[in-house]
């Protein structure tokens, strides 16, 4: 655990909350971002809270993480915007397994 004290703090996307403690997070990035996957974020794509800045989206860059990690929630996704990153992440083939359901998408 030392070792995540010491990370640097990152933003991510919360795209599914599935059984137990984990829960898969797309990477965000404020930096600019010249593939063609990167959806961009801004802080009217909020329906409450906001972004500090405009940011990146990269649903070709998921992970997981336990969610006793996750230290505040900046802000939450207009439903549209929602919609638009999960047709993205719909895209790609190996995500080919994933449900997209009430709470978000979760590996079947």
């Amino acid at each position: 655990m030392q070792i995540l004290q010491a990370a640097k703090r990152r933003p991510a996307l919360v795209v599914a909350t599935c059984t137990g403690e984990d829960v898969l997070l797309g990477q965000m990035t404020s930096q600019a971002v010249s593939d063609s996957y990167a959806i961009s974020l801004h802080s009217t794509d909020c329906s409450s809270g906001r972004l500090t800045h405009d940011s990146n989206m990269r649903p070709n860059r998921l992970f997981t993480a336990d969610s006793n990690i996750i230290l505040y929630r900046a802000g939450v996704l207009k439903p549209a915007k929602l919609q638009e990153v999960i047709a993205k992440i719909g895209d790609y083939s190996i995500f080919a397994g994933f449900w997209y359901g009430s709470r978000g998408a979760c590996i079947v």
